[in-house]
């Protein structure tokens, strides 16, 4: 099935910022990814650059690398999968052809995402040639069923309690400083 999950850089807030206007929608996805089997997949070029450009969920992204609960994929083998999803989907409204790409490269299946406008350009099967089933989407707290070890693959990533409530509390902590300073 699936190997983790992809966090579409426009939920960062959503999941990790406890003051964000969508953050109870996105509770439980934080809470199965810091206490349950849930790790996140990222990398490429575009990805990297839109994760950098907000020191503070980069940040995030590190604490989250150091418990094993975010896992980079080579840039150069998503870059090259954009390029040909780029060559396949020519819409200037598809501003996304990135996450395709990890989604494929990490063999991912679910997207936690905010950006309703580019389910149609995700779920295009011709974009992923058979490699893997087109994605399933997490859009708050509906879509909770997707929130199992079938999309963690055979690579769950559990951590001990207190190590969830030490990473729980990095984060917070990291996400207040951001807004502070």
């Amino acid at each position: 099935m699936g190997n983790g999950v992809l966090l579409d850089t426009n939920c960062f807030a959503h999941v990790f910022n406890h003051n964000d206007k969508e953050h109870k929608e996105f509770e439980d996805f934080m809470n199965w990814l810091c206490c349950g089997p849930g790790y996140l997949v990222y990398g490429g070029s575009k990805y990297l650059e839109e994760l950098n450009n907000t020191e503070k969920y980069r940040k995030v992204f590190t604490i989250l690398h150091n418990y094993n609960k975010a896992i980079a994929y080579n840039a150069r083998d998503i870059d090259q999968e954009q390029d040909r999803i780029t060559h396949i989907v020519d819409d200037p409204h598809f501003d996304d052809p990135h996450l395709p790409a990890i989604l494929i490269v990490a063999k991912c299946n679910v997207v936690c995402t905010g950006d309703s406008r580019s389910f149609p350009f995700l779920s295009r099967r011709d974009i992923y040639d058979g490699r893997i089933k087109c994605p399933k989407f997490y859009t708050g707290k509906r879509c909770v069923g997707l929130l199992t070890s079938r999309y963690v693959g055979k690579n769950p990533c559990v951590i001990k309690k207190a190590q969830s409530e030490v990473l729980i509390r990095k984060i917070e902590e990291v996400v207040k400083k951001g807004q502070n300073g």
